[in-house]
């Protein structure tokens, strides 16, 4: 069986201009996980920072950090940590597989891209690009939690 995430699992990522690119998963634990990911700041020029696990309710603090979450998965049943993204309305760029797709319809509160990396990359430089696709997207998508 392939393994269910992407070798950087879920990251929410910060495209901010004026910082560095960061991307963080609040999930993963720092020592199993460190070593693991530690190559990734030099081979691919991104800040990485693996901030540990969090108490679920500083979570959304957390997530309010970062402006575009994203979830590189093969496949879900009902994902978790999409819908606790999407309540603290990020723009949330998700894989087109059962699960994701159930949930994101793609530019109204989602972004759905293939698995290839050149596809998830393009949604990115989309979702960072156009200010006001990713506002929309990050406001329909709490809507669409808090209002069902």
């Amino acid at each position: 069986m392939e393994p269910k995430l992407l070798n950087l699992a879920v990251l929410p990522f910060n495209l901010n201009p004026q910082e560095h690119d960061e991307c963080c998963h609040p999930y993963l634990q720092n020592q199993r996980v460190s070593p693991r990911f530690s190559h990734l700041n030099y081979q691919f020029g991104i800040n990485l920072n693996l901030l540990g696990v969090f108490p679920n309710n500083i979570i959304p603090e957390v997530l309010n950090q970062y402006q575009i979450f994203i979830l590189p998965s093969y496949y879900e049943g009902n994902p978790k940590v999409l819908l606790e993204t999407m309540s603290c309305g990020l723009a949330c760029i998700g894989i087109n597989v059962y699960g994701i797709s159930n949930i994101l319809k793609h530019k109204e509160n989602g972004y759905l891209c293939d698995i290839q990396s050149e596809s998830i990359k393009k949604a990115i430089k989309s979702l960072h690009s156009n200010k006001d696709l990713k506002s929309k997207i990050g406001r329909n998508a709490r809507e669409f939690i808090m209002n069902p």
